[in-house]
């Protein structure tokens, strides 16, 4: 039978559910389904208090929780017609809206404030940029500038061109 329940424990990847139109029975341990399990994983865990539909045989021994709801408590983040996001408590969203071909990705470290944090290389297809210009650019300026006066042992003066 399709039920609601509000999730009060969590243990590996199952859940008991807390059953209000039911007295507040309490459901046995509920498979919780992953998106990829075999060769590519996932991992999702509902929150305890988090509000889920199930599916469970009449006694409440057996079964699976189909998703988590939004309601009048717990509302969707922000307008999300035509877009996909996860947003964590942390402040970290992934959001992509349908038809963009662009993720967006927001996401703070050590009081930073970054799109995207990464701990390894980046390859881009296209240019890099920020609000001051792009990784070309600098190249561009590096490879091609010159000095006032030669150095020959000597400092040099300033750039004739700068960024």
């Amino acid at each position: 039978m399709y039920i609601e329940g509000i999730v009060s424990k969590v243990k590996d990847y199952t859940a008991k559910l807390k059953l209000p139109q039911f007295d507040d029975t309490e459901t046995e341990w509920l498979v919780i389904p992953q998106m990829f399990t075999v060769n590519n994983k996932s991992g999702y865990k509902p929150e305890i208090g988090t509000l889920v539909s199930a599916i469970v045989t009449d006694d409440f021994t057996d079964g699976c929780i189909i998703g988590a709801i939004y309601n009048d408590v717990d509302i969707p983040p922000e307008e999300t017609e035509n877009s996909e996001f996860f947003e964590f408590s942390d402040g970290v969203k992934i959001i992509h809206v349908a038809g963009s071909n662009e993720v967006q990705i927001v996401a703070s470290k050590l009081n930073i404030k970054a799109d995207i944090v990464c701990d390894g290389n980046i390859i881009a297809s296209g240019d890099v940029s920020d609000k001051k210009g792009t990784v070309q650019s600098i190249r561009d300026w590096a490879n091609s500038h010159a000095h006032t006066n030669g150095n020959e042992g000597a400092n040099t003066g300033s750039p004739t061109t700068s960024i």
